[in-house]
């Protein structure tokens, strides 16, 4: 049997085309110290939306309408399990979503050490590790941020 998770990140955007990037903690199980986007895995019975709302508020104490969010870049990860009986699946969801103001404070929770608003201009890449590397590769390649 296959199991599936879905996880969603939200490029977010300020007024001044400064995306928020977050820096993942030492104890983080994935990618410690990595370029990180507001985000997580959306519960059972979640709306993806939703889970995007509760995982920014949880990492930036940022409370914000997704009404509007643009899905940017959707991609499944396939997983193999080690004894090969089943594989997992990843669906990775990229939402991008721009508010008015100029930079809003940011608090962020124990995951992140770190938290900036980041000119898209200057945004490396190469900073994202997996699917999130390629997220935000496709977003900037494509333009697709300047459609928020």
């Amino acid at each position: 049997m296959t199991e599936q998770l879905v996880s969603v990140k939200l490029f977010l955007l300020d007024a001044d085309d400064r995306a928020l990037v977050l820096r993942r903690s030492s104890t983080h199980p994935r990618h410690a110290h990595a370029a990180d986007l507001p985000g997580g895995v959306v519960e059972p019975g979640e709306q993806p939306l939703t889970a995007l709302g509760r995982e920014l508020a949880e990492e930036t104490g940022l409370s914000i309408e997704m009404g509007s969010a643009q899905l940017l870049h959707a991609v499944t990860d396939w997983i193999p399990r080690a004894d090969d009986t089943d594989a997992r699946s990843i669906v990775r969801l990229t939402y991008g979503l721009r508010v008015p103001s100029h930079a809003p404070d940011v608090q962020i929770s124990w995951e992140h050490e770190d938290a900036a608003w980041v000119s898209v201009g200057t945004l490396e890449v190469t900073e994202f590790r997996g699917a999130f590397e390629r997220a935000v590769e496709y977003i900037l390649e494509k333009d697709l941020w300047r459609q928020l």
